[in-house]
């Protein structure tokens, strides 16, 4: 009896570990670069969130003996993206803001396409006029000729927070810039003040230049002081493809410095180091950008006479929106 109760769930299990049986199809993937308008530099980055969307999507992802090939493409259109997206299952054609989530835009399209009946044979497989095509040679010969995509509804984009893994830059947004003014509170000249700024950010997803007009005021009961001061700075971003990201860098500036007490009045002028540390928010998302930072400035001079001089560094936190 006991024999027979250990076979019937030895046959039991057996049929369930078939049931939950899982193909993986070896996949790869590849830029189509005869169709592909990205800078040569960019086309790794890109492929790389497709990898990753891939294999989200618990797709077996190889570099080569791969039985399916997902070929990727994009191309300008004014403000906006074309993506292409081709497989042996089907086709994708897909229009985003250039700055928009590319990982989130790799997910939606391959989510699209896994809903696509799993082609015939890995051997052969439906050309995208109809007729047969046969899957052995380059990825690149066999998808290059393709002009007709399938435009059916495309699931809603997922969700991004910002979660995304992305140590690489975002490969669609090339080099941009913004304007912006920054409003801030804190330590001006020494004193509690308030400061203003506009300024110019432009560079690459990964690091931006960043040249400002900084104007800060202090005042208390005995003594007045006030900066003035043309930065110029270096900021990397610690997530360029994420839709919020850390920053940080640093700089010099020329700086203006006046303090006015009791003892008389005093200036100086002359270079200052900058640093700064902030955040950034919705840079993936939205053509607005809404930033905080914080910025500390070191004069490399003192103001004042010879036998009374001061110190005067500055250390302000502001609030920044730029477009």
């Amino acid at each position: 009896m006991k024999t027979a109760a250990i076979a019937a769930l030895l046959v039991a299990t057996t049929s369930v570990a078939d049931a939950d049986e899982i193909t993986l199809v070896p996949t790869c993937v590849e830029i189509d670069e005869a169709g592909d308008q990205l800078p040569v530099g960019e086309r790794p980055a890109a492929r790389l969130l497709v990898v990753r969307a891939l294999e989200r999507a618990d797709l077996l992802v190889v570099e080569t003996g791969c039985v399916d090939t997902y070929s990727v493409s994009h191309a300008r259109d004014g403000a906006s993206v074309i993506v292409r997206m081709r497989t042996a299952r089907g086709a994708r054609k897909l229009t985003v803001p250039v700055r928009a989530d590319m990982a989130a835009t790799y997910a939606r399209m391959l989510e699209s396409l896994r809903r696509e009946p799993t082609p015939p044979t890995p051997e052969r497989a439906p050309s995208w006029d109809g007729s047969p095509e046969v899957a052995d040679g380059p990825p690149s010969s066999r998808l290059a000729d393709v002009d007709r995509f399938d435009e059916a509804p495309l699931p809603p984009f997922p969700r991004t927070d910002g979660a995304y893994d992305a140590s690489s830059a975002d490969p669609l947004t090339g080099n941009q810039g913004i304007w912006y003014g920054r409003v801030g509170f804190g330590s001006v000249a020494g004193m509690n003040g308030s400061s203003v700024a506009a300024g110019v950010r432009y560079g690459s997803p990964r690091r931006v230049v960043d040249v400002s007009l900084v104007v800060g005021g202090s005042e208390d009961a005995q003594t007045r002081g006030g900066v003035t001061a043309v930065k110029f700075q270096v900021l990397q971003f610690a997530s360029p493809a994420a839709h919020h990201s850390p920053f940080y860098g640093g700089g010099l500036s020329l700086g203006h410095i006046t303090r006015q007490d009791g003892d008389g009045s005093f200036h100086g002028t002359g270079p200052q180091a900058e640093v700064t540390v902030g955040y950034d928010l919705g840079r993936a998302a939205n053509r607005t950008r809404y930033f905080f930072q914080a910025d500390l400035s070191l004069p490399l001079f003192d103001i004042g006479p010879a036998m009374d001089q001061h110190y005067a560094p500055s250390f302000v936190a502001s609030f920044g929106i730029g477009r």
